[in-house]
């Protein structure tokens, strides 16, 4: 008998389980041994489901629909982002390569007519070019944090000053690759290590380079919120680390969760400028600029010293109480 169509039994994660044949319409599915596509879900109900083309075994593919059975469940049709749920005896057309979800699994109905999509590439083993930019990028996170540490200690400090910070990094950030990895195994069955490293990689030079953009920017241009927003930045930054392992995790779901750990940072920027305007009446944790590069960085003209005397007077009386509110709010705690 000519096959006609397929239906592809998937998971609740959308992983392939097994295919059923078809050779005429209509199909119906359910647990009931004379449905023409039998699950074993206790989320399905005996005849859920009836797929079928309007216009005969002969219909074009537009033709083809599902109709919702006698269940409880219903049906839910997903089909170009955009999702539909049928209640018992509503039906709906199925476009190609709609899914649709019933009970803890999901279905997809492959037409004869319908393009075959594109080879997927197999997860290969890093080719040179990677592991190259892999490892450059390596040396260039430690000749960084090798440079930070210089600048921090003292003329001539000793070699085992810089050891633990560079060694502590180093773990640091196979270990975060490592449980990326795991968690890789437990949602696609492949541990993949040196994706979620080149992620991480990626975030933490990035981090480097916009801190130390912002505050040089901050000083040349005397613009001292460039310093202010670093904290801001830092976590605009770590949701994006976050929403790109997810997407290594979830490749199918890219969309949504960008959308996630987008509203995910304004929420924690939101709540962080709340209590910092709480505590100190202003939306940065930083009050002055962190850094003090040398002269030759800076584009801007020098301010006079009488004008930087005269806004530290004005401000003296709004610092003044500040200052008493703590000392009362000091004494205050004192007495409780």
């Amino acid at each position: 008998m000519e096959r006609i169509a397929l239906i592809e039994v998937l998971d609740f994660e959308g992983r392939y389980q097994h295919a059923v044949p078809v050779s005429h319409w209509p199909v119906t599915v359910g647990r009931a041994l004379d449905c023409d596509v039998v699950l074993h879900d206790p989320h399905v109900a005996a005849h859920h489901l009836t797929l079928e083309l309007a216009g005969g075994d002969a219909g074009p593919p537009a033709g083809l629909h599902v109709v919702a059975g006698r269940t409880r469940n219903g049906v839910r049709v997903t089909a170009h982002r955009h999702s539909q749920r049928l209640a018992a005896g509503e039906r709906a057309p199925l476009p190609a390569g709609a899914v649709c979800h019933i009970g803890r699994g999901a279905l997809r109905v492959r037409l004869a007519g319908d393009a075959v999509a594109d080879e997927e590439l197999l997860d290969h083993p890093d080719g040179q070019l990677q592991t190259l930019l892999t490892v450059l990028a390596c040396a260039v996170l430690a000749l960084w944090l090798t440079a930070q540490h210089w600048l921090q200690n003292e003329p001539g400090a000793a070699w085992d000053k810089y050891l633990p910070p560079l060694l502590g990094t180093a773990v640091g950030v196979v270990t975060w690759a490592a449980l990326c990895g795991l968690a890789s195994k437990i949602f696609q069955r492949h541990f993949r290590f040196a994706p979620h490293l080149r992620v991480l990689l990626v975030f933490l030079l990035v981090s480097l380079a916009a801190d130390l953009i912002l505050v040089l920017a901050a000083y040349a241009f005397s613009l001292p919120l460039l310093s202010h927003i670093r904290g801001w930045v830092e976590i605009t930054l770590l949701a994006a680390l976050l929403s790109a392992h997810v997407g290594l995790l979830q490749p199918g779901n890219d969309r949504t969760v960008r959308i996630c750990f987008a509203a995910l940072c304004v929420a924690v920027l939101g709540i962080n400028g709340a209590l910092s305007w709480r505590h100190h009446q202003r939306l940065f944790d930083e009050q002055f600029a962190a850094g003090l590069p040398p002269p030759a960085v800076r584009l801007v003209p020098v301010r006079p010293v009488d004008a930087f005397l005269a806004e530290v007077r004005a401000a003296r009386g709004t610092l003044e109480k500040r200052a008493q509110e703590d000392d009362d709010s000091d004494t205050s705690d004192a007495e409780d």
